[in-house]
């Protein structure tokens, strides 16, 4: 949310500020790793599916233990039964919570223009050295409300 000023920025995906550099031109470096937009869509799908399997298989554990829990005089074994499906059913709402949050995370990289992305809403400064993937920018001048990003081999330039 602040200002970039100096020093040297790690990211995965992307990086977000109002300005980035400072007007004394201290030396700054943003270097974003990039991903694959590909590989994130097939993650994604791929999450999708044990989201919808680890659902359905919920569905069917709730159902039997309500079945067991009807009946008036239930057996040991069912009893046991029902013990067992209540432990699934927790691991299951567990395994869902940790996919969600897994989902939630490639939505929010695949927000990010092209495959790795450094947004700036006010300004990048002089003597900063912008990186992504295997590309790599040197400002001289100041660049107002911009957007760089990584696609067909290359760090793009657009405005926001």
């Amino acid at each position: 949310n602040g200002r970039i000023n100096g020093g040297h920025v790690l990211a995965q995906y992307r990086v977000i500020a109002p300005e980035i550099g400072s007007d004394i031109e201290k030396r700054t470096t943003i270097e974003v790793q990039g991903f694959s937009r590909e590989q994130l869509l097939q993650d994604m799908e791929s999450i999708l599916k044990k989201i919808s399997e680890y659902k359905l298989r919920r569905e069917t554990l709730k159902n039997e233990i309500n079945i067991l829990k009807a009946k008036e005089n239930p057996s040991v074994n069912e009893k046991i039964q029902i013990n067992s499906h209540t432990d699934s059913l927790v691991e299951i709402y567990e395994k869902l919570k940790n996919i969600e949050l897994d989902r939630k995370n490639i939505a929010e990289y695949l927000k990010a223009k092209g495959e790795g992305e450094i947004k700036v809403s006010k300004s990048v400064k002089p003597n900063v050295t912008l990186i992504i993937k295997s590309d790599k920018i040197d400002t001289f001048n100041e660049i107002k409300h911009t957007s760089f990003y990584f696609e067909d081999g290359e760090i793009q330039q657009s405005g926001i």
